[in-house]
Order: C-alpha cells, then structure tokens, then sequence
C-alpha cells in the first residue's frame, strides 16, 4: 500500500524578521517551506511581482526559497512578500526591507 501525504503550505518564519541593510550590502533571505505537494513559491515587493535582475535573484527548490538582492538601494525598501500555493491551499509571509543611505548622513 502506498502513503501520499497531503500538507497545505506552511513557510517558517523563523528566518523572516524585519531588516535594516546600507545601500549595496546584499540581502539574503532563506526561507524553508513545508507542503505537500512541494507548494509552488512566488515573491513579491509592494504587491508587484518581483522581476528577476543581474542583482536580485530568487532560487526555488522544494521545501526551500532563496531571494538574494547583490547591490540593493533605497528604491528597494518596502514590503517583501512571499507566497507557497499548492492544491491544498496556500501560506502567506510578509517582511520590511528598509534600505539605507551608505553614509551616514541623518535622515530627518
């Protein structure tokens, strides 16, 4: 007899927490997925789909998402969202990347 599981998408969260990085220090984000089938992965920065750059890159491979931004700017702040979908359903993580000048020059 042969066993099939069936797991709506679950991210861990223990890896997402909110960041504070000076503009050109890269950005990794390393996110494990639970789910069965492995859930399909989608990120999105301001609810726009992220594009793929030179810089900025996202690997998916089941159960694991990698985003990776080499050179971000202040442009690049904002809400990043990521999201595993499978027939079962779907999960759902947001964080704040806030990217800051690399001087150190006050903002207010």
């Amino acid at each position: 007899m042969s066993f099939f599981s069936i797991v709506a998408p679950k991210i861990d969260r223990r890896n997402l927490r909110n960041i504070t990085v000076r503009e050109g220090e890269p950005i990794l984000l390393d996110v494990k997925i639970i789910g069965e089938p492995p859930p399909d992965v989608t990120w999105s920065m301001n609810n726009k789909s992220l594009q793929e750059t030179s810089y900025r890159r996202i690997e998916n491979v089941p159960y694991n998402s990698k985003f990776f931004h080499d050179n971000p700017e202040r442009k690049d702040s904002g809400t990043y969202k990521i999201q595993a979908s499978n027939k079962y359903g779907s999960d759902t993580a947001e964080i704040e990347i806030t990217v800051v000048c690399k001087y150190n020059i006050p903002l207010n």
